[in-house]
């Protein structure tokens, strides 16, 4: 069976029942696939019932973040298996820092690195861009719209002991959560609740509170303008923030810390940062 083009049927046509099957029975069968034909409506389709559409039984359409396209003017890439091991090459424009006993950061080498804590011990681990260096510009304000996107993972979700921040902030070197009086718009673990925050340097807002993936995520921050910034985990809105946004010149920074009192190592692994400016 083979897909038959239909001619135009003129006024008073009779209709016989080989052209009516032509038609109407074998023309749609050719589609369904019931002839042995591709079978377009189930060829592709959304991912409701969690199966392994696709045929290869590696991967499902859950797995893909599907997130807006960034169309940037300027980018700063960062692989964490380039740094050198004092995590402090200028040429990278990256700085890490650990406090207190137990904490420590290191790449492993596939483009990741991890920001380790001990939970029964006061301490932190950060990493975070450097100040402009080697003529790199890397004064990210509101006005050249930055969007920051960083894959992050724990291995279950968050710990009471633990504090996570992930994203833009205006305090280069600090070891502490950013508070509402710092310039900030990032996704925050408070020891309780996942939500995104935002803040003027005087007050805060914060979106709606959320769960992550226990696993891999991703994190976008986009910037839109001095009166919008758009948070999404894993390509869904965690909020559009239009009020208290931040001001002033920003750094991406990703702080691990422990506030001591549990029992057991954490590692908070961070893939690549890719940061762009948006067009106005």
């Amino acid at each position: 069976m083979a897909w038959v083009t239909p001619t135009t049927r003129a006024t008073g046509y009779l209709v016989t029942a080989a052209t009516w099957n032509q038609d109407a029975v074998d023309n749609p069968s050719f589609l369904k696939g019931l002839a042995g034909a591709i079978t377009l409506q189930d060829a592709v389709q959304s991912d409701t019932d969690d199966v392994d559409d696709i045929g290869t039984g590696a991967l499902r359409w859950r797995n893909g973040f599907f997130m807006r396209l960034l169309r940037g003017t300027r980018q700063v890439l960062q692989l964490w298996d380039n740094v050198d091991a004092d995590m402090t090459t200028t040429s990278q424009q990256v700085s890490a820092a650990v406090t207190g006993a137990g904490a420590g950061v290191a790449s492993d080498g596939n483009g990741q690195i991890t920001l380790l804590i001990d939970r029964a011990q006061v301490g932190t681990a950060r990493v975070e861009q450097l100040a402009e260096t080697n003529g790199l510009d890397n004064a990210w304000t509101i006005a050249r719209h930055p969007a920051l996107v960083i894959p992050f993972g724990l291995g279950t979700g968050g710990i009471s002991e633990e504090r996570i921040f992930i994203g833009f902030r205006a305090t280069a070197g600090s070891s502490a959560i950013p508070g509402t009086a710092e310039n900030q718009a990032g996704l925050h673990w408070d020891g309780t609740n996942w939500f995104c925050r935002v803040s003027d340097g005087a007050t805060a807002t914060s979106g709606a509170n959320f769960t992550p993936n226990v696993g891999w995520n991703v994190l976008q921050i986009v910037i839109r303008s001095a009166t919008r910034v758009e948070f999404f985990v894993n390509g869904v809105s965690r909020g559009n923030l239009t009020t208290t946004l931040p001001t002033g010149t920003l750094i991406w920074h990703i702080l691990h810390t422990s506030v001591g009192g549990g029992a057991g190592n954490r590692y908070l692994t961070a893939g690549e940062v890719d940061v762009q400016e948006q067009p106005a």
